[in-house]
């Protein structure tokens, strides 16, 4: 039977690969915990943003809609005036349509504001809002040959 000890100072090595062995199994996790974060956030951002484009359809459907009721009240207040001269009933009806027509357009451009906002912070999570804007980054040239 033979006894050859560890040559001095191999266990301290040893025990700093072990060290860095869990600090790197520390930092995985760590990793793998953003990681699962980061998708939940997306998730939530890609809900958020299926439900401001449906509101954005309907806030410009709703514009459009107004946008008809204005054509017939001008129509109705231009018949009118031809006919019977300036009518209270027929300018406040076209005065309710401009202002439902300002209200709807209000709306679908704060909607569009909302879902474009929203479109940003999933492109910046996702990493992709240089791509998407057509930026591309290059390194910068030597000013001197």
């Amino acid at each position: 039977m033979e006894f050859n000890p560890n040559s001095f100072g191999s266990r301290r090595g040893l025990k700093d690969v072990q060290n860095k062995q869990l600090s790197l199994a520390r930092e995985h996790r760590v990793l793998e915990a953003q990681q699962i974060a980061a998708i939940q956030r997306l998730a939530a951002f890609r809900q958020q943003l299926d439900l401001q484009h449906k509101q954005l359809d309907e806030h410009f459907e709703a514009f459009e809609a107004s946008q008809v009721l204005v054509e017939v009240q001008q129509a109705k207040f231009n018949l009118v005036n031809e006919t019977i001269g300036t009518n209270e009933q027929s300018v406040d009806n076209l005065l309710r349509g401009l202002q439902s027509r300002l209200s709807a357009s209000k709306k679908h451009s704060a909607s569009l504001v909302e879902y474009n906002k929203t479109l940003v912070e999933v492109h910046a999570l996702k990493g992709s809002l240089l791509e998407y804007n057509n930026l591309v980054l290059q390194d910068a040239l030597p000013l001197c040959p």
